[in-house]
């Protein structure tokens, strides 16, 4: 345990890690570990010697910290977007799709990536986890008059299977529009995918350009806009316009209580803005007529 800082430290520079470099077999490495990179090994190398520990194999835990400690402290809010620049997203979408750009070859993957920016605002989910959505994961049910869809969140994602209810609405249209010229509609097809059929790994270019002409690559704080930015509005406008608890927000997007404290707690002062502003014109009166008599009487002394 003592060496192994020593050798995880210099892994991509001077240990084994340099071979496979050279050799092509990979290109996605940091050569200097971040702190909370090093937080989570020692984590996840800790549960097995927890378990050897309990099954007799050691006679004590090692302890020996990370050699770059993680950052801590909040972080600044999340960049989202406000209202008015969903709207004009929106917007910008509907117009696209009028244009007619279905005729040409290129069309595939804009009307994907324009119903992917849709189900985002929808459902607050990671981009990763829409990527990885299949068709079997889908169900609807009805509660009343109104209908609604459930989302079965696949295991292999960041926080595990889960069930997140999206906002109906606009989710279910995406759906039906990507239905519309989907040429993969078997139960394990991937609902997003290339126009071959495989995974989706991102859309940055054609969401930066979207931004871009629209003029809200980045936020109020200077802070660039990502596909995260539509999951943090999802859970923004939750938390401002929705109906529900924090408790309820966390569990449907595979978060916490604590995340949406921290990072969200800008939107949790703009929903108390009438009760951080009120006024209340009896008190002030009362303290006047207190100070009024207390001047009187200072006076008379």
């Amino acid at each position: 345990m003592e060496e192994f800082w020593g050798w995880r430290m210099n892994y991509w520079t001077s240990g084994p890690g340099v071979e496979r470099i050279n050799e092509g077999r990979t290109t996605f490495y940091k050569a200097v570990p971040s702190g909370s990179t090093l937080k989570s090994e020692r984590t996840s190398f800790y549960q097995v010697l927890r378990w050897a520990h309990n099954q007799g194999f050691i006679s004590m835990m090692p302890d020996s910290q990370p050699p770059i400690r993680a950052k801590t402290g909040k972080e600044v809010a999340r960049p989202a977007f406000t209202y008015d620049e969903y709207k004009q997203i929106r917007t910008y979408i509907l117009e696209k799709e009028l244009e007619g750009f279905n005729k040409q070859p290129t069309s595939y993957g804009r009307r994907m990536f324009y119903n992917f920016v849709r189900l985002m605002f929808a459902s607050g989910m990671r981009p990763n986890e829409l990527f990885s959505l299949r068709w079997k994961h889908l169900t609807t049910f009805k509660r009343g008059d109104s209908l609604f869809a459930r989302v079965a969140i696949p295991p292999e994602t960041k926080t595990g299977k889960r069930t997140t209810i999206p906002i109906p609405g606009d989710f279910i249209k995406a759906i039906e529009q990507v239905r519309m010229f989907s040429k993969f509609q078997d139960k394990n097809d991937l609902i997003i995918h290339t126009w071959k059929g495989t995974k989706v790994r991102g859309y940055p270019v054609q969401f930066e350009n979207m931004l871009s002409g629209l003029n809200i690559v980045e936020d109020m704080y200077g802070d660039k806009r990502t596909p995260y930015s539509m999951r943090h509005s999802y859970i923004t406008f939750r938390i401002l316009y929705g109906d529900t608890s924090k408790d309820d927000i966390a569990r449907n997007c595979g978060t916490s209580i604590g995340e949406i404290d921290d990072h969200y707690d800008h939107v949790l002062n703009e929903q108390k803005a009438e009760s951080l502003t009120y006024v209340d014109k009896n008190a002030i009166k009362q303290e006047s007529e207190y100070g009024k008599n207390l001047h009187d009487i200072l006076r008379d002394l």
